[in-house]
């Protein structure tokens, strides 16, 4: 029993290691942000705390859903989609993907019916897709190099 006691104590403390070493090794890994990501940031001081904002048609590798954490930790803000929403109804996640679609063939009507069931107030969106929307009666209301953020009227 000697050695087997010696076992599980030796268990104990390796086991625990071999478990946190590799997320150590792969937390150094994430990408810094790139100039989009900074313009973003830029526009989200100028969000109040009742907006509910998308961000979409964004180039990869910036990622929305890392905003949604970002804005609602450091600005208190809400927004239609998010990085769970498996417990929504269907209809209301194939609304979010309708969003994208109705942006990218400039379907004015449609797109800001969504965006009002969506109860969206703002959008943020990349080069080509800010005059589009102001095309669709979106107001911009600032706007970076390569983005924009825009009023939904």
């Amino acid at each position: 029993y000697g050695i087997l006691r010696r076992l599980i104590k030796l268990s104990l403390v390796l086991l625990p290691l071999a478990l946190i070493l590799p997320s150590i090794f792969t937390i150094s890994n994430f990408r810094a942000n790139n100039g989009i990501d900074k313009q973003i940031i830029s526009l989200l001081p100028s969000l109040g705390v009742n907006d509910k904002i998308l961000i979409e048609k964004m180039p990869y590798p910036t990622s929305s859903l890392a905003f949604y954490s970002y804005t609602a930790i450091y600005y208190n803000l809400s927004t239609p989609s998010g990085w769970v929403i498996q417990g929504a109804d269907t209809k209301y996640f194939d609304m979010l993907y309708a969003v994208r679609d109705e942006m990218e063939n400039k379907d004015c009507i449609k797109l800001l019916e969504n965006l009002k069931i969506l109860n969206t107030t703002k959008l943020i969106t990349y080069q080509d897709y800010c005059e589009r929307m102001k095309d669709c009666g979106m107001k911009i209301k600032l706007q970076t190099k390569d983005t924009c953020l825009l009023d939904i009227l």
